[in-house]
């Protein structure tokens, strides 16, 4: 969270009725780099599959599935 914070890409703002408590929030330079994420993600992904083939598609996503029921094991 520090070094988000250096990076003005998220805040702390301490709870006004406990002060135990801090609320995080991303501010707008942090949202844009998602957004940018986003972005860059969804090319690189539409430019992996472009010359799959429906078959391939299908071996491609069932090995997700089996990756992520092994991980939530």
């Amino acid at each position: 969270m520090d070094k988000l914070e250096e990076l003005g890409l998220a805040e702390r703002e301490p709870s006004k009725s406990d002060k135990r408590k801090v609320t995080a929030s991303i501010t707008a330079r942090g949202q844009e780099q998602v957004d940018e994420g986003r972005k860059l993600y969804k090319s690189f992904v539409e430019r992996a599959t472009r010359h799959l083939t429906l078959r391939d598609m299908n071996a491609v996503l069932k090995t997700f599935d089996k990756m992520l029921n092994a991980a939530n094991a």
